[in-house]
């Protein structure tokens, strides 16, 4: 069994350890990652709107009831 004396040296130690760990250095590691937009608008500049009739052709495709 452990003695008082070793108990309270383990709490010393364990104090002492929590204020070594509290005042270390912190590293932070950063990956920077360049981004690139494309200079032209991928999408078309007018969309048209779905037809009703395709619509309902997918709908049905899917089993889809509206």
């Amino acid at each position: 069994m452990s003695t008082p004396e070793e108990k309270e040296r383990w709490k010393k130690e364990a104090n002492q350890l929590k204020e070594d760990l509290n005042n270390r250095k912190k590293i932070i590691k950063k990956r920077e990652v360049e981004i690139k937009f494309p200079k032209n608008n991928p999408l078309p500049k007018e969309a048209k709107p779905p037809e009703p009739n395709l619509d309902k052709f997918y709908k049905n495709q899917i089993n889809f009831e509206s």
